[in-house]
């Protein structure tokens, strides 16, 4: 009898590096530019959610002088048998599929040896998940974010889709994008990015930009596949809702997949669309019924969610561009800590205990 890979998807924010060129403005830009381009989705120039500092291993050098001056260096396992927090395993790309002008679904084959044990004996608690994937010969690694974090199936392969982002200057995602069917790649991980328990929230919003709804994505599917009749471990279901911003209708990532989710579920799972213009030489009445055209603001945020209400336990997820983070939940802390919460979220009255930014 044939075996049926279980598919666990991933994928990738892979942020550029700024350019060291000098730049020559000709004038101050306005305050209306300046605020647009802190709530663009566009994410080819800013910092993502999911693209963690550029992190260089090398190997350990002893000398107390080097110690005393501050400089350390890191030695992480290599081809390690199973994926852990500190271990890297090779896993092989199995193809290589174009699912929007710079954005490649890249399916890799993880064999069910190499796979980490569960992340939580509490039944009812479901993470969200980051791995992290590596340029071997300059040491650069990213974090990405799973699109399924539920358990494989225990027959046979299981089967990873990776979604990458090229960027013009991110050398992680050129090399991904350079490699195709039986190129290797090298994973670390998977590590918990953040914990939802029913006991906490009776609501989650997610407000995501770009490459950021992965995190919403892997949520909504782990839901719902968890609660199936032939889960062994059903959670309880919370209400869902998606607010998901793009620069234009053709980079809206998933959107066939996200609209599949909505529709087993449509009493828990809302889905709204935003972009923030029209594809060159159409308008706005030829986009989707689902889609709306302007970037995220007070009103648009508040008519698709709703107003906060007292009695009713919501917690605000926000990931996407670093712009689009700020403008909407305000700045992050030290060393990518929380922060307070600021933006459109204060104005709303959302406390720090009510707002996560991945």
């Amino acid at each position: 009898m044939s075996q049926t890979p279980t598919r666990c998807y991933f994928s990738s924010i892979s942020r550029p590096r700024t350019s060291s060129a000098p730049v020559h403005v000709k004038s101050p830009p306005s305050a209306i530019a300046a605020a647009r381009r802190r709530l663009s989705t566009d994410d080819s120039g800013s910092k993502s959610a999911q693209g963690r500092p550029r992190r260089r291993w090398a190997p350990v050098a002893a000398g107390a002088g080097l110690l005393a001056a501050g400089f350390g260096y890191f030695a992480t396992r290599e081809d390690a048998p199973t994926l852990g927090g500190d271990r890297w395993t090779t896993v092989k790309i199995t193809s290589v599929t174009p699912i929007s002008p710079e954005t490649s679904l890249f399916r890799l084959e993880v064999p069910k040896s190499v796979l980490p044990p569960a992340f939580s004996s509490d039944p009812t608690a479901r993470p969200i998940l980051s791995l992290y994937v590596k340029e071997p010969s300059l040491q650069i690694q990213r974090a990405y974010t799973p699109l399924s974090a539920t358990s494989f199936d225990s027959n046979g392969p299981a089967e990873l889709d990776l979604v990458v982002k090229r960027y013009h200057d991110g050398e992680l995602s050129r090399y991904i994008h350079r490699l195709g069917p039986g190129s290797e790649l090298h994973v670390r991980g998977p590590s918990v990015t953040w914990w939802y328990r029913p006991q906490d929230w009776d609501e989650v919003v997610f407000v995501v930009g770009g490459t950021g709804i992965t995190p919403a994505y892997q949520f909504v599917n782990d839901m719902l596949r968890e609660a199936e009749p032939s889960s062994s471990s059903p959670t309880p279901r919370p209400a869902v809702s998606v607010v998901y911003a793009s620069p234009s209708p053709s980079r809206v990532l998933l959107k066939n997949e996200l609209d599949a989710l909505k529709a087993r579920d449509s009493d828990h799972v809302a889905v709204h669309y935003l972009v923030d213009r029209p594809e060159a030489g159409t308008s706005k009445k030829q986009l989707p019924t689902d889609m709306a055209v302007g970037l995220i603001d007070r009103s648009k945020l508040e008519s698709a969610i709703g107003q906060k209400q007292q009695d009713k336990r919501r917690v605000v997820v926000v990931c996407g561009p670093e712009g689009m983070v700020e403008a909407v939940a305000g700045p992050r802390g030290r060393n990518f800590s929380q922060g307070r919460v600021g933006g459109i979220l204060q104005q709303l009255g959302y406390t720090e205990k009510e707002v996560v930014k991945l």
